[in-house]
């Protein structure tokens, strides 16, 4: 999906990238030190100094914001501001940013000069120039030929992001693996784990008065939902079905090998296992192209069907009924045959929708709109914003359906909007009020949400804490955890045996299977340990039934194949620490420099928590009378109360550049500066001959 926005708006990209290249892109510098509570670089709060660059408020408070989303995922809540102070990671944040600036002066101190050619041909393998084959195309690099006059500024980017990524490979250059850990790696990957597991989930009944509250805070979620009818115009974006696709499913069926046949001509990112996505199960959150692999059986190849980024066909390798669900489930494999309309069609498509919507407005009409278009116009039938399935709607579509017309007014013609399959004209024509429902018609459900509401309070993970500290001191096995404490009203669960690549979320509970297995390791069959908590927060106990490291088999067949890409795996995390380790010294350096300060006022109010402020007795009178303003620091290397060492959930650590020195940093560490430029514009590079 990704490629197939960047192929659709490419020129928009282009546009972008362009600009950001030619705007001279000054991170931090050019600015004033700290000076105390109203430190400002040009206008601007200052939450830390380095050497003699500042470090923007701004800039720390937007990184803070990016982390507290990534500490959120799976649906946990985001860490509070003193959560991410008392734990470290808001210092780990500070320190990335610091991290980046100490790596990009080092790229200016190292001097590093390039040849004019080699910045062209470096700036000709950027993806803005490429084909969706990933091939330098001619064209896209002519027109930026043409529409761009300051190559001064292309180039003085390019050799600033080359000489930073440079810099950060000579700090990871003494990098290097052992055989022996890769192939304890492999082991530790390809052992077989089977697991028990308690959860620790103290039942809850809700009172009526939290009941009611719950109910009162969201009343309109709990209304009947509004729904809408609409008559629409879909202009199709299905690319015509290449002859290669029907060629390879016949291939397929006739008996040649699938797993081949994927890793010779499949474009999916599963080409390299053979198009193996393992087992699946058909549910409500199916795509819409997967659909026929559910319906197929056992060894059958399914017709070719269109779906993201081309045509996809589905093999059957195996079938199952699950224990638990009883439901049925297949060992799919995929072979995607890449189409996409040209850029010259998506374009024809969007300006003939954009034509039917203009005149729709303006004289209300979609029908006769469409009719002068020569398109057909049909009717949605009722939906609402839940709905999964809409009449004459693709169900691949319905989605982006419902929800982009979810705001639309009665008789308001929107904008042109694009699914998967189609771009939409639609025009709404009925708009059904939301029915406001009584607590008693919702009650199951507003039970639930008060349970789930709960679940989440400080009280009752206290109360999960405590009950997981008495367990680790009086329990030894699960079967005494249900024995000592029968009001849980636990039960032993276990888990399909499982190794590190095919842990199923679906069969286990959302923790990290690579924390379970880091613990379970070093056990033996029958211990338990814990807590093990999920990505919910529910804390488990578990019990090691059995470990089983690979057979012969795995390492005559596997090891092979996976040899190259773990001692890569390791080599980059490696690195990974030599950079994080020269940084690290970086930092100290300026620290004992006296050349890296921190004003706790500022970084205490980029982290949107509100400074104490001395008691009024102990506050030092001013001549009118007025008591002070607090003093703030500006000469300390952290925050007193942030610890030396960040806690696990801290920011990932900086990462570093690819092995080859013309890629630029990865994204962790911002792009630096560029450098002076030259006093004479130089001429752009020639044009490309198709």
């Amino acid at each position: 999906m990704i490629q197939d926005a960047m192929r659709k708006h490419r020129r928009i990209m282009m546009a972008v990238l362009l600009a950001f290249l030619i705007v001279p892109f000054v991170l931090w510098g050019g600015w004033s030190g700290v000076s105390s509570n109203n430190a400002t670089a040009n206008g601007e709060a200052v939450v830390a100094v380095v050497g003699d660059t500042p470090i923007p408020a701004e800039a720390f408070a937007r990184q803070l914001k990016a982390q507290r989303q990534q500490m959120a995922q799976f649906g946990s809540p985001p860490p509070t501001p003193q959560q991410m102070l008392a734990d470290g990671s808001a210092m780990k944040v500070l320190d990335n940013i610091v991290g980046s600036q100490l790596i990009s002066e080092m790229a200016t101190k190292g001097d590093y000069q390039f040849d004019q050619d080699y910045l062209v041909e470096k700036l000709k393998d950027s993806p803005y120039f490429k084909d969706d084959q990933g091939n330098f195309d001619p064209k896209l690099w002519n027109e930026a030929v043409k529409g761009t006059q300051n190559w001064n500024a292309l180039y003085s980017q390019e050799q600033s992001s080359l000489a930073y990524s440079l810099a950060v490979q000579r700090s990871m250059a003494s990098a290097r693996v052992l055989d022996a850990d890769i192939r304890k790696q492999f082991e530790e990957q390809n052992t077989t784990f089977e697991l028990k597991y308690v959860t620790l989930a103290p039942k809850i009944e809700p009172t009526e008065e939290q009941i009611q509250e719950t109910y009162n805070q969201n009343k309109d979620s709990y209304n009947l939902p509004e729904k809408r009818r609409a008559e629409f115009v879909a202009l199709s974006l299905v690319p015509a079905k290449p002859a290669l696709a029907d060629e390879i499913a016949k291939r397929a069926r006739d008996g040649e090998d699938f797993e081949k046949l994927a890793k010779e001509n499949s474009t999916a990112p599963s080409k390299d296992t053979g198009g193996d996505l393992g087992w699946l199960r058909d549910g409500p959150i199916t795509s819409a192209h997967q659909k026929p692999a559910f319906s197929a059986a056992k060894g059958e190849v399914t017709d070719p069907v269109y779906g993201p980024n081309g045509y996809y066909i589905f093999k059957v390798d195996d079938e199952r009924t699950d224990a638990a669900s009883n439901l049925r489930e297949v060992k799919v494999r995929e072979i995607l045959i890449a189409a996409d309309l040209s850029e010259e069609e998506f374009k024809a498509t969007q300006d003939k929708a954009k034509q039917i919507q203009e005149k729709a407005k303006a004289n209300g009409d979609l029908a006769a709109a469409a009719g002068e278009a020569s398109a057909e116009v049909k009717s949605s039938g009722q939906f609402s914003i839940e709905s999964l399935n809409i009449e004459n709607v693709p169900d691949a579509d319905a989605r982006f359906f419902r929800s982009r017309l979810a705001t639309v007014a009665a008789n308001e013609v929107a904008e042109p909007f694009e699914a998967q399959a189609n771009i939409y004209v639609a025009k709404v024509t009925e708009v059904e009020a939301a029915v406001p429902q009584p607590l008693e018609a919702v009650r199951e459900k507003v039970v639930k949400d008060t349970i789930a509401r709960l679940e989440n309070s400080p009280e009752y993970r206290k109360q999960c804490d405590d009950l997981a500290k008495n367990i680790q001191a009086n329990a030894k096995s699960l079967q005494e955890i249900i024995t000592q404490h029968p009001d849980l009203n636990a039960t032993i669960q276990s888990i399909p045996p499982f190794t590190a690549k095919t842990y199923d979320f679906q069969k286990g509970p959302m923790w990290n299977p690579r924390d379970v297995i880091e613990m379970a390791k070093s056990k033996e069959a029958g211990a338990m340990f814990g807590p093990v908590t999920d990505f919910m927060g529910k804390p488990h106990f578990v019990e090691l039934v059995a470990k089983t490291p690979p057979d012969e088999k795995a390492w005559s067949e596997e090891w092979p194949k996976e040899e190259k890409q773990l001692r890569e795996q390791a080599l980059a995390m490696e690195q990974n620490r030599r950079l994080d380790d020269y940084v690290a010294y970086l930092r100290e350096d300026m620290v004992s420099k006296g050349k890296y300060q921190v004003d706790q006022g500022a970084f205490i109010r980029a982290l949107g928590i509100e400074e104490e402020k001395p008691a009024e007795a102990e506050a030092a009178p001013a001549a009118d009378g007025a008591a002070a303003p607090a003093p703030i620091t500006t000469d300390v290397a952290i925050p007193e109360e942030a610890p030396a060492t960040p806690a696990p959930a801290a920011a990932e650590s900086i990462s570093a550049a690819p092995a080859d020195a013309a890629t630029a940093p990865a994204a962790p560490l911002p792009a630096p500066a560029p450098g002076p430029m030259p006093a004479e514009v130089p001429p752009p590079p020639p044009a490309v001959a198709p």
